[in-house]
């Protein structure tokens, strides 16, 4: 077991030298069919992106892990299971809002 886990960390080391780091954002619109907007919420930033620069499967709404090298954008991968995570985690949301509203504050006379 403690092989996987160094080889875990070697991973991490390979895919993030001295000068990149990864980061997390999710795509939060699209503009003029041209330009996707990004949303990088940990460092509280805003990355606008080429179309063609993004993974195929790409939407709005999208989590992705990005890296960056000097403030430039390495690579960007779709990461499936936080946006199914947090995909579902809206729908409860919604689903919640909508069962607070079929219930009315006001009584009937």
């Amino acid at each position: 077991m403690a092989r996987r886990e160094s080889r875990k960390s070697k991973k991490r080391v390979s895919r993030v030298s001295h000068n990149s780091r990864e980061v997390v954002g999710v795509i939060d619109r699209i503009v003029d069919r041209q330009t996707a907007v990004i949303l990088i919420e940990e460092e509280g930033k805003q990355l606008d992106v080429s179309l063609q620069q993004l993974p195929m499967q790409a939407t709005s709404g999208s989590w992705l892990r990005i890296t960056l090298q000097e403030e430039e954008i390495v690579s960007l991968e779709i990461d499936t299971t936080l946006t199914k995570q947090m995909e579902a985690r809206i729908h409860d949301k919604a689903q919640r809002l909508r069962a607070r509203r079929k219930v009315s504050k006001f009584r009937k006379k």
